[in-house]
């Protein structure tokens, strides 16, 4: 399936107009500040869908999201939290009441790809957070994040994002003549459903480009979801034989040039960035037991010295990878794919060294899917 391409966007102060023209001939400008919750469309005439519990087989992403600066953030495992740059903030991000402390020097703002004409940096970054035993991230593994585009993805997914609140259960003129609803209050978690409806090449949000843009329509069908402010920064998640899969990161929404502050109408869209363009970048996440950006050499010693033992759920300093208490060949062959990710700050193996480990994860591999 093919979608037509929206021209480029430009951020805009909230309830301004930039005129521009989308793929389906609506004037909007896009409202890309940070700062509240998914708003959720219902029935015409009857209450929108609550929504503020983990969804039916989303449950690993409901509990990945939280607050970060003044949007949202996407828990991705070993203490790392991906979110749009343009949020802001950073030292502390919320789940759950429970506040986690950023580790200093672990901000990273992702490269946007080059010959693109986009800004060096994009509007992507992820920050390193201390996570205890006592919080409610402890346990979590990395999150799948498929190399596949966003494009061939269709619906099925959900958003979600912590921020504003909805303030109108039900349907009401948001201006212009338009439906839709009001938003506004405390901030809240809440998720909804989505529908392909655009792509675009990029946009830009707090004055760096973000690229692969895709970008969801708000529709009067009970359940579908559109971002508030605030949700800057939350997920776009789909299920892919079973398993939570993370696409895309809210970075903007489109309003009319008549429409009132504060408001989502139907026709209005969410914008997502397409995180399969960024993968090498998210990479080092999954084998950077260390926290030093790079996965090397010292992050197969964290799981060679702690080989066979058991340890805290998620205690990535211990060795274990993927999250499951116990440091073996699963935390191996979660490194080994990625080693040399990043930007080495140190030595790597030697060579000899090294081929031992390759052909050691080999061998694992092998033997795990052995009948």
């Amino acid at each position: 399936m093919t979608h037509p391409t929206p021209p480029r966007l430009a951020r805009q102060r909230p309830g301004l107009c930039a005129g521009l023209s989308s793929a389906a001939a609506l004037a909007a400008c896009v409202a890309a500040t940070p700062a509240g919750a998914v708003v959720v469309a219902g029935d015409p005439g009857q209450n929108a869908p609550d929504q503020t519990a983990a969804p039916l087989g989303f449950e690993d992403a409901w509990s990945r999201v939280g607050s970060i600066g003044g949007g949202s953030g996407v828990y991705l495992g070993n203490g790392y939290v991906l979110s749009a740059r343009h949020v802001g903030g950073g030292n502390n991000f919320i789940v759950d009441g429970f506040n986690h402390t950023r580790i200093a020097g672990t901000s990273v703002t992702f490269s946007n790809p080059t010959g693109l004409g986009l800004t060096e940096e994009s509007d992507l970054w992820i920050n390193r957070f201390s996570v205890p035993d006592t919080s409610p991230l402890s346990g979590l593994g990395v999150i799948d994040i498929r190399d596949a585009s966003l494009e061939t993805a269709g619906s099925g997914g959900i958003i979600i994002g912590e921020g504003l609140g909805q303030a109108t259960p039900s349907p009401v003129n948001v201006g212009g003549g338009r439906t839709g609803y009001a938003w506004g209050g405390s901030e809240i978690r809440r998720w909804g459903d989505i529908g392909v409806s655009g792509v675009a090449d990029e946009i830009q949000a707090g004055g760096r480009d973000v690229a692969g843009v895709v970008s969801f329509s708000f529709q009067e069908v009970a359940g579908r979801g559109n971002a508030a402010s605030g949700d800057s920064g939350g997920g776009l998640f789909y299920l892919e034989d079973g398993e939570v899969v993370l696409a895309g990161i809210t970075h903007a929404i489109t309003l009319f040039n008549d429409q009132n502050g504060s408001t989502s109408a139907f026709g209005n869209r969410t914008l997502f960035s397409d995180l399969s363009l960024y993968l090498d970048q998210i990479r080092v996440v999954a084998g950077d037991l260390t926290g030093d950006g790079f996965v090397g050499v010292e992050d197969l010693d964290l799981v060679l010295a702690n080989w066979g033992q058991s340890v805290t759920l998620g205690n990535w300093t211990q060795g274990d990878a993927n999250g499951d208490g116990v440091v073996d060949g699963a935390d191996l062959n979660a490194v080994l794919p990625h080693f040399g990710a990043g930007n080495p700050s140190s030595s790597v193996p030697e060579p000899a060294s090294a081929a031992l480990l390759l052909v050691l994860g080999t061998a694992l591999t092998a033997r795990r899917r052995r009948p």
